[in-house]
C-alpha cells in the first residue's frame, strides 16, 4: 500500500502577498516533503497542487506534525537570514534543505531515497574549490570568482 500525508499550515497571521497557507505533502515511505504556497485552503487549489506533485513523481509511496514544526522553524530562520517576510519565496529553499537532510528512520536523505543519488547544487559541483565557495557572500564575488576560474582553466592557460 502506498501512502502519503497532506497538511495545511496556517500563515493567515503573516500573509505573503496573496499567500496565506502552506501545503505540506510528505511521502510516508521516503519522507520526501513537497511545499507549496496557497492563497486559500479550498479543495480545488489543494487538488491542483497535488496533481502537480503526482505528475512530477507519480503516486505516493508511503507523521507530518513534527515535520510541520520543523518547516515553520526553518522558514522563520530563512526569513530572518534573508531579512524578508516573503515566506512563499523561501519555501522552495526550505524544501530543498529538508529533503537533503539525513533522516534517521530511512538512514539517508529523502532526496536520495526518492532519486537514488544525492542532489547536485549547481555551482557547488563546479571546478571552483568548496573552500572558496564558502567565503562568497555576494553575487558579484561569485561572478568574479567564476570568471577567474574560467580564465585559469581555459585551454590557452593549461600547460601541457
Amino acid at each position: 500500500m502506498q501512502r502519503g500525508q497532506l497538511d495545511l499550515i496556517d500563515y493567515q497571521s503573516m500573509p505573503d502577498g496573496i499567500y496565506k497557507w502552506i501545503m505540506h505533502y510528505q511521502d510516508h515511505h521516503n519522507k520526501f516533503s513537497y511545499l507549496s504556497p496557497l492563497t486559500s485552503k479550498e479543495a480545488n487549489e489543494v487538488a491542483i497542487r497535488l496533481i502537480e506533485i503526482f505528475t512530477l513523481i507519480g503516486a505516493p509511496f508511503g507523521s507530518v506534525e513534527r515535520a510541520n514544526a520543523d518547516i515553520k522553524n526553518m522558514l522563520s530562520l530563512w526569513m530572518k537570514d534573508n531579512k524578508s517576510t516573503n515566506w512563499s519565496l523561501g519555501l522552495k529553499f526550505v524544501q530543498m534543505t529538508k529533503n537533503n537532510s539525513y533522516h534517521r528512520i530511512i538512514k539517508c536523505t529523502p532526496y536520495f531515497a526518492t532519486f537514488g543519488k544525492e542532489m547536485n547544487y549547481g555551482v557547488g559541483i563546479s571546478s571552483i574549490p568548496k573552500d572558496l565557495l564558502s567565503h562568497i557572500s555576494t553575487e558579484e564575488e561569485l561572478e568574479q570568482l567564476w570568471k577567474n576560474n574560467i580564465e585559469k582553466n581555459s585551454p590557452e592557460h593549461i600547460q601541457v
